[in-house]
């Protein structure tokens, strides 16, 4: 993943360690990470925490958009 998204393996590893701290990912002994099991509450929540910051960055992003940003979205 790191050679993919051109980035070292020492800040990947750093960043799976803030994910299964935060119970995103659930640390695997010799096999890695895996994508950590959401009961139905955590996810309907998450669900409405993005939809809430997603719309506001979108509202913070338009004003500052160029046209051919606009374009680029067809």
């Amino acid at each position: 993943m790191a050679t993919r998204f051109g980035i070292s393996q020492m800040v990947l590893r750093e960043a799976f360690k803030q994910l299964v701290s935060n119970g995103l990912l659930q640390a695997l002994p010799k096999r890695g990470v895996r994508v950590a099991a959401l009961s139905f509450r955590e996810a309907e929540e998450m669900t409405k925490m993005r939809s809430l910051i997603e719309a506001q960055a979108l509202e913070w992003a338009v004003p500052e958009m160029k046209e051919s940003d606009f374009k680029a979205t067809e």
